[in-house]
């Protein structure tokens, strides 16, 4: 097929022709720089914020819609990880917590050099600035970390194009996964899921001051300037702009699978809420069920909501503008209650007298040190992404 593009449509700077690419490059193993040195940075620039082992990672939005998939290597220390007797223990976040073939135990790689042992954890990030999504994974299936690519999503064995957003695959069994769900949907891996980390949207101002150690990814100046993503960052100090200038989250993008589907069909779309409104969403763990809840929602609510969904007893928390995360509330096989004790930084407490952390971390009473398991199957999205496929999902508005 001859396609006749113009230079502005065929070419980026520094990229091959946009057309004929089946694979879109990730980021493999980025550098990073402490925030001390990242000069780079505005205060309303947004990242996508990770913790483990109480070690916090910043991922920019302006390097993060230049690739899409970030496939990450985090190095543990031998007392985060835990070495005994030769057997791997991982970060706290991560102990007792199965997701089908992803056991804790081989969460952790360990590699062996002359005179000494290492460990490291294998992260996949994922991101999407049309849909506002975001995810993160310890991508790893029978002990062997995989890596991932966004790939053209109509092609493979069984043909899974994600709608709302974009497809990946891993690059070792090309089977297509749906970049949030952390699930593969076609291909020798269908039905395995990946162990979920958590992943918060967040402002670099508000993730600098209360991670003031963290490390962030480090992004050149020309990733800014990139067409693909124009506009969806800030390209002056904020103190020059107006307030209606600024970016924020659930802009009115909508990625082109779903626009196209929209176009076709405009019965197609659910409009029970705005495309651009953000949502909670979590699906029970056998699949069968989906609920949603409004970001505006959760906030109204003070940042904390409890709620009972397909017989299991969730808490959902909110602790800035997006940073929000879902976790069960049952613990020791009792169900726990929780109130908020403070805003900022967010502090909950259970009817134990436990505090807790929006990681989901006891800090103090009768569970500190204890981890609330993290909800498997939530994410962060648009409207307009997270209600595809999930036909007759629950949305609650009070």
């Amino acid at each position: 097929m001859n396609v006749k593009m113009s230079v502005s449509q065929a070419f980026e700077p520094g990229l091959s022709p946009l057309y004929d690419r089946h694979y879109s490059l990730a980021l493999n193993n980025p550098g990073v720089v402490p925030a001390s040195e990242a000069t780079f940075m505005g205060p309303r620039d947004l990242v996508v914020g990770v913790v483990i082992a109480g070690k916090a990672r910043a991922y920019p939005w302006f390097v993060n819609c230049n690739y899409h998939v970030i496939n990450d290597t985090i190095v543990l220390a031998e007392a985060e990880a835990k070495l005994t007797d030769g057997a791997v223990i991982p970060p706290p976040e991560f102990r007792d917590r199965s997701c089908c073939d992803a056991t804790p135990e081989n969460c952790v790689q360990r590699v062996f050099t002359p005179g000494m042992e290492q460990c490291f954890l294998p992260l996949l990030l994922t991101f999407c600035e049309a849909c506002d999504g975001t995810a993160a994974f310890v991508p790893t299936i029978h002990g062997r970390p995989l890596a991932f690519a966004q790939v053209r999503g109509e092609s493979g064995p069984d043909k899974y194009l994600a709608i709302g957003t974009y497809t990946i695959c891993d690059l070792e069994t090309q089977s297509r996964w749906h970049p949030f769900t952390g699930e593969a949907m076609s291909g020798s891996l269908k039905g395995r899921r990946l162990t979920r980390v958590l992943a918060f949207n967040e402002y670099w101002a508000e993730w600098v001051n209360e991670y003031p150690d963290t490390l962030v990814i480090s992004g050149a100046g020309e990733l800014r300037q990139r067409s693909h993503a124009s506009g969806m960052w800030i390209k002056e100090q904020p103190s020059t702009m107006a307030v209606s200038e600024q970016i924020d989250m659930a802009n009115h993008r909508m990625h082109s699978t779903l626009r196209e589907k929209i176009l076709q069909n405009p019965s197609y779309e659910d409009s029970r809420l705005p495309s651009h409104e953000i949502v909670v969403g979590m699906t029970s763990e056998d699949g069968a069920k989906h609920l949603a809840y409004p970001i505006s929602q959760i906030k109204a609510q003070d940042g904390l909501i409890q709620c009972d969904f397909a017989g299991e007893p969730y808490i959902l928390t909110l602790a800035s503008s997006y940073r929000a995360a879902v976790f069960h509330r049952r613990l020791d096989g009792s169900i726990l209650n929780f109130k908020l004790r403070l805003q900022k930084p967010f502090m909950m407490e259970d009817d134990s007298g436990t505090t807790w952390n929006h990681l989901g971390q006891g800090l103090s009473g009768k569970f500190a040190g204890r981890q609330l398991k993290i909800a498997s199957r939530h994410y962060l999205s648009k409207w307009s992404e997270w209600s595809q496929g999930r036909s007759g999902a629950e949305l609650r508005l009070k």
